[in-house]
């Protein structure tokens, strides 16, 4: 019986002493030497080269933990540096018992003072291993290497480290600093719980989900589920789907929402610029691998009162992306959210076209098609309806065409053409507007009782340059404008610099008497570009107190203009060869001097000319004809003259192309051939003109 009782004791003893045997046995023994094990099992999987440094240590206990110092892990080949994963403290917690039955648990692994690269090439090629990519057992397989058990990973928590991504979904590296990852499971094989804490661009970035089993990371050919929730910025990303292949980003499966209270400081936080200060909400549909195509399906985005709907297709196959969308809207207000009181607005010194270089490269970097539909759009200075355009990206060549719309219940058509040769920029474009109603238009914009009339506008040109303001100091082309009867709100000019505004009021008062609204019978005018040189081909408004004549230039390269404006009130006066009228030609209204630059124009009194008359200022009109508008500028009986279809007329009148100067032809030099006959005749012609030969002399001089 006491033999019976003593059988545990001894069995314990023996238990204790045998825990004693390992843990002595653990202790001394040296864990370096399963380097070359791990080192080789790493690279049979994975392809890659695994270098342990530092040494590797074990810290006894029911949990023991595997301390590994100076862990890299190779790059791919075409990687811009040679390791993808640099750890400085490597962790494994394994569990004890399950070591007993050919299991390695690992209770917790973690990542300390890590550093992970993550890069895409231009083939849409991710840098991580894909498992099988080692050589063949023949070739792997040493003689001595030993038998690895069943891992099985529960707890994965990367600390203080350092996640880079570079590739072709960024400009610039992005940089996410990783405060504290943690990856558990549940139970072995089962679901995964996640938990991370960041900050990017200095900004807090949390995210919390649910993921598929840790060891499931590993099968290609079984998708792996996740859910999961981002925040930063104010904004909020969900995923939810599933990922087959996850370290090559293939066979990708995902409905995403994002919401945003302030879409310009999320997107700022990433480095774009967003001139917007708006909520934003976009959801849909991500599927397809980055290395042949993704597509994003079932768009919808929605900011403040906008809203935009359709589909994506990105193929990155063949080395040159190609991108195809279509974008349908209901309505698209791209107006600025800031204006500038007439308070504060100030006259810029700058000029309107900027010397900065165009970006270059990029047209040649991607193909793409993209059309699109908006219902209403609304723009800084226009209202359109039913916008519809059609982009084509090919071959470093950009064509929007064509672009047409509704503008104030008139027609518009549009069209450009752009193209990029030795970093100079080759600009082609047309624009024809038909019976636009600018009171219609300013009112869908909340303008009213601003201007009313209906407009008619054509302008074509072409040019080149590296800059904006070089491609305009060469611009070709001619700008019209037609406007028929209206109305023109005074109080507009009040938002005009003090020179300008001043100068206008004194053009459109000349009766001296203050009225809100200006009548207009119509205002014509026509510009035509050599070079970057803009002339007036007709410059007319007539209103109710005056009519007005205008010549003279915008010059395109320095942004002077060099106009001078004749108003002639509707009274008339009198000028020979014209008619005979009751008023002098001192109760003309002086002429106005439009100068300064288009940055800072300024209208005034021209004290050079202010005696100018009225036939000189028509009379420079050479375009007009001999009394075109003349006969038009005054009143008495040619009232019933129409000084607006004369106008109207020479805006219309298409303009001969300049002759090509011929360059003569040179002919070679014709063989002089003596000839006794020409001698001859020469000889007499001479005897004749001898100074003795008073008459010949006469006879020449008369010639």
């Amino acid at each position: 019986m006491k033999l019976l009782l003593k059988i545990p004791l001894y069995l314990i003893a023996l238990l204790a002493i045998g825990l004693a045997v390992i843990y002595v046995y653990l202790l001394t023994y040296d864990f370096n030497r399963l380097k070359p094990d791990i080192v080789t099992a790493v690279k049979s999987a994975t392809g890659r080269d695994l270098n342990i440094q530092g040494d590797i240590k074990v810290a006894i206990g029911l949990t023991p933990r595997l301390i590994i110092n100076k862990v890299t892990f190779q790059n791919a080949k075409w990687g811009s540096r040679p390791h993808m994963l640099q750890i400085k403290r490597f962790e494994l917690q394994l569990a004890l018992q399950p070591l007993f039955f050919g299991t390695l648990e690992v209770r917790r692994a973690a990542l300390i003072d890590a550093e992970i690269l993550i890069e895409v090439n231009r083939k849409g090629a991710l840098n991580l291993p894909e498992l099988g990519e080692g050589p063949t057992e023949s070739q792997a397989a040493p003689s001595d290497f030993r038998f690895m058990p069943e891992v099985a990973l529960m707890d994965v928590r990367i600390v203080n480290s350092l996640l880079l991504y570079k590739g072709r979904l960024a400009r610039k590296p992005i940089r996410l600093k990783l405060n504290r990852l943690k990856l558990k499971s549940v139970s072995p094989g089962g679901s995964t719980r996640l938990e991370l804490t960041a900050r990017y661009n200095r900004q807090p970035l949390s995210a919390t989900g649910t993921l598929g089993a840790l060891d499931g990371l590993l099968d290609a050919d079984k998708p792996w589920p996740l859910t999961l929730t981002i925040n930063a910025v104010g904004a909020k990303l969900a995923l939810d789907g599933t990922v087959l292949d996850v370290f090559k980003a293939r066979g990708i499966a995902l409905d995403f929402k994002f919401a945003s209270r302030d879409i310009s400081k999320t997107a700022g936080a990433a480095g774009i610029r967003i001139p917007y200060k708006t909520d934003a909400r976009l959801s849909g549909h991500l599927s397809g691998s980055p290395d042949k195509a993704l597509k994003f399906s079932k768009l919808n985005l929605h900011t403040g009162r906008n809203d935009l709907q359709g589909f994506v297709l990105a193929k990155f196959k063949g080395g040159k992306p190609y991108f195809n969308a279509t974008v349908t809207s209901k309505r698209l207000d791209l107006r600025p959210t800031k204006k500038k009181s007439a308070a504060t607005a100030k006259p810029s010194k700058r000029k309107i076209f900027s010397s900065k270089p165009f970006p270059v490269g990029w047209m040649k970097k991607a193909d793409a098609d993209v059309g699109v539909r908006v219902k209403r759009c609304l723009l800084a200075r226009s209202a359109l309806q039913n916008l519809k355009l059609n982009l084509t990206l090919k071959n470093g060549r950009l064509t929007v065409r064509p672009i047409t719309a509704i503008a104030g219940s008139g027609r518009l058509r549009a069209g450009v053409n752009l193209r990029e040769i030795k970093r100079k920029w080759y600009l082609r474009g047309d624009l024809d507007v038909r019976r636009l109603n600018a009171g219609r238009m300013l009112k869908e914009l909340d303008i009213t009782n601003a201007l009313e009339g209906k407009f008619d506008i054509n302008a074509a040109f072409s040019g080149s340059g590296r800059s904006p303001a070089q491609l305009m100091a060469g611009i070709n082309g001619h700008l019209r404008l037609i406007m028929g009867k209206g109305r023109f709100n005074n109080r507009l000019l009040g938002v005009l610099g003090g020179d300008l505004r001043a100068g206008l009021f004194q053009l459109l008062n000349v009766g001296g008497k203050s009225e809100e609204l200006t009548e207009i019978k119509c205002l014509v005018t026509r510009f035509d570009a050599v070079d970057g040189l803009a002339t007036s081909r007709v410059l007319v408004l007539d209103t109710g107190a005056l009519r007005a004549m205008g010549k003279g230039t915008v010059n395109l390269k320095t942004e002077q203009l060099d106009i001078s404006i004749k108003p002639i009130p509707q009274k008339g006066v009198g000028a020979e060869g014209v008619g005979k009228i009751s008023l002098s030609l001192g109760s003309l209204a002086k002429p106005f001097k439009l100068g300064g630059t288009l940055a800072n124009p300024e209208l005034a009194v021209d004290a050079k000319h202010a005696a100018i008359t009225l036939g000189k200022a028509v009379g420079g009109f050479a375009l007009f004809g001999p009394f075109g508008l003349a006969a038009l500028l005054v009143d008495g009986n040619t009232a019933k003259k129409d000084l607006c279809a004369t106008a109207r007329a020479i805006a219309l009148k298409k303009q001969k192309a300049p002759p090509k100067k011929k360059t003569p032809k040179k002919s070679p030099p014709k063989k002089k051939v003596f000839s006794p006959g020409k001698f001859m005749d020469g000889l007499k012609k001479l005897l004749k003109s001898s100074p003795g030969d008073t008459n010949a002399g006469q006879k020449r001089d008369t010639h």
